[in-house]
């Protein structure tokens, strides 16, 4: 599982360096949020936002 959660945040590191966008996050888990887990010890967790076109971003 923790191998699968590496290769998961190397892609969207590798996609967020490849292009120049903004991530704008809507729903997130609140700062120390605690989750239920299943008998596998996995737990399923909501993000919800969009992607700000390079356009509609100042620096």
């Amino acid at each position: 599982m923790k191998f699968k959660f590496f290769i998961v945040l190397i892609f969207i590191s590798t996609v967020n360096f490849s292009f120049a966008q903004q991530l704008q996050l809507e729903k997130y888990p609140e700062k120390n949020q605690l989750f239920p887990r299943d008998k596998n010890d996995m737990a399923f967790v909501v993000f919800s936002g969009f992607i700000i076109d390079e356009a509609d971003f100042n620096y």
